[in-house]
């Protein structure tokens, strides 16, 4: 890979790491006391059911509502963009060297494990919109509907992102497991 776009592979990397790192340590847990210490939407990997959301959305209200909406929210859809290139990024690295050994890996193949990625970044901004329309219509407003479709995109995300993170395990495990395999023909 041109050393260029390693540059831009590894600024990308970084600026996500640094968005996380605010998400992570600044916006969560301001979000997780408006909300009485309970778990906000971007940490249920599995999703939530009506209840749940109801009783979240009435524990934010307007002022968390606003915070989870202007700063959250804009964070973490920008988090997703780099963190989608970045993954992108290290799963096309992995794959260079997993065929540098000289494993087999055809190009559909890769461009599926690339999907995964893609889909796992598109689903969480889906999950944003949706949690957004929710923090719209508040705890009052909120319907099944609502809820059910926030908590695909959550599980969706879950889903497509455990399936990158593994193929990118994958991938990079795979060269060296090939080192310690006698000589193939």
């Amino acid at each position: 890979m041109p050393s260029g776009l390693r540059y831009v592979g590894w600024v990308v990397t970084a600026a996500a790491i640094a968005l996380f790192a605010v998400m992570l340590f600044v916006t969560w847990p301001h979000l997780a006391q408006l909300a009485g210490g309970g778990a906000i939407f971007d940490l249920r990997p599995l999703g939530y059911d009506f209840r749940t959301a109801q009783d979240l959305l009435a524990r934010l209200g307007p002022d968390g509502a606003a915070y989870y909406e202007d700063v959250q929210h804009r964070i973490d859809s920008i988090f997703a963009i780099l963190f989608c290139l970045a993954l992108l990024y290290w799963l096309i690295e992995a794959a260079r060297r997993w065929q540098g050994y000289e494993l087999p890996l055809s190009h559909t193949a890769l461009a599926a494990i690339l999907a995964t990625a893609v889909i796992a970044n598109a689903a969480d901004l889906g999950e944003n919109a949706a949690v957004s329309v929710m923090l719209t219509a508040g705890a009052k407003w909120l319907t099944p509907a609502m809820v059910d479709t926030a908590s695909l995109f959550t599980l969706l995300r879950t889903f497509f992102l455990a399936l990158s993170l593994l193929c990118l395990l994958v991938l990079a495990l795979g060269p060296w497991v090939a080192r310690l395999m006698p000589h193939r023909k």
